[in-house]
């Protein structure tokens, strides 16, 4: 919840508390410059409006550059989610029964008569990020909630309306945000999922967080026995927001040990333990395909939450420091990581197009199975030689 009374008092008081706790707050920025932008922000601070101060609250938080350490804004969400494609923003998610469901798939062109592409530029400041790529999916993930759009000025209240494209016919719809935000990232069905085909294994990864301890196990046994026996095995954690990283170590151990042929696919909200994964099955010799990923593989993690006495609230990053991840090393974080690498890159970029989404084509998977087919007819023929040879 935010408070409308917030003196700067408060403002340097969490930022002192974030530099208590948080391992490595100026990897991205000197203290000079954030002292520096923190005085500018300062001036004229009491003729600031709520939204104005927790902007500036927001554009400091946001070069620490840290993806784990956010400032605390509540708010709720509007019955939509948009996604970048090829041919500009779309919403490719609503709630049943909160919005018409033509919406789905429609282009958005204004939310508030503001074009869809000023607002992510006027968002850019108070995000952080490592890509330019992977910025826009993190704002298009917060533009759902009513209090950034305050913030942002887009919005002045907790119904919008947003100016789409239909076809070829413009309409402008109100929507309403009325479901409080608890968690960042919706979980979409179980954590872990899994389909066996007689030439290659699919596993889908939603989140790294282990509720279902059989479905895990047997997660595990399968693909050790694709590895095994040379099946190739692909590996989804697009829009997976991370978890607990011991749960991903024996996949990556066993893809290492039995060298088996492995693709992932990722995108920009693959954040968190996901990237570390997405970057362990390439160490391996794994293949990347998708969108850039949010974040480096050497961020810092397991938030914190601390609160300044008017209620000023931020999560804070609390693990390893950049020297101390020297001596971390494992199958989780390999020998070659750079520890200022920029966002993890796929090695065969797909962004997806609306009438894919439409049509349910998932390009980044079809990719990875013309690889596979091309694999098995390349041993076909290897077979066939050795054969003649004999």
């Amino acid at each position: 919840m935010r408070e409308k009374y917030l003196p700067f008092e408060d403002v340097v008081e969490l930022f002192s508390k974030i530099y208590i706790i948080h391992p490595q707050m100026f990897v991205h920025i000197t203290p000079f410059q954030f002292e520096k932008q923190l005085n500018k922000s300062s001036k004229n601070w009491e003729n600031l409006t709520i939204n104005e101060k927790y902007y500036e609250i927001m554009r400091l938080n946001a070069l620490i550059g840290d993806l784990h350490t956010s400032i605390e804004i509540g708010g709720k969400n509007y019955p939509i989610k948009m996604q970048k494609c090829r041919e500009g923003v779309f919403i490719t998610k609503i709630r049943d029964g909160e919005c018409d469901e033509n919406l789905l798939y429609s282009k958005v062109l204004e939310i508030n008569n503001i074009p869809i592409e000023e607002i992510i530029e006027m968002a850019k400041p108070i995000v952080a990020s490592e890509s330019e790529e992977a910025l826009e999916s993190r704002i298009l993930n917060k533009l759902n909630n009513s209090n950034f759009l305050q913030i942002l000025g887009v919005a002045d209240q907790e119904k919008i309306e947003v100016s789409v494209l239909e076809g070829d016919e413009v309409k402008n719809v109100t929507l309403s945000s009325k479901v409080h935000i608890v968690e960042k990232y919706p979980l979409e069905g179980t954590n872990f999922d899994i389909n066996i085909q007689d030439d290659y294994v699919y596993v889908k990864i939603n989140r790294f967080r282990d509720q279902q301890g059989n479905m895990l196990s047997k997660i595990h046994a399968e693909v050790e026995r694709a590895f095994e026996s040379g099946k190739p095995v692909i590996f989804d954690v697009r829009n997976n927001p991370g978890g607990n990283t011991r749960l991903f170590t024996p996949l990556c151990d066993g893809l290492r040990e039995e060298k088996g042929k492995a693709f992932c696919l990722v995108n920009g909200n693959s954040a968190s333990a996901s990237v570390l994964f997405a970057n362990a099955v390439r160490e391996a010799g794994g293949t990347l395909v998708g969108e850039t990923m949010s974040q480096s593989a050497t961020f810092h993690a397991n938030a914190k939450s601390i609160e300044t006495i008017n209620g000023l609230g931020a999560k804070v990053s609390t693990s390893l420091t950049v020297e101390d991840k020297k001596t971390y090393r494992t199958s989780i974080i390999p020998m070659s990581v750079d520890y200022y690498q920029d966002a993890i890159k796929p090695d065969v970029e797909i962004v997806p197009s609306i009438e894919d989404l439409k049509n349910g084509k998932d390009e980044a998977l079809d990719y990875c199975l013309n690889e596979i087919d091309k694999m098995d007819k390349t041993s076909k023929e290897e077979f066939e030689e050795t054969e003649l040879v004999f």
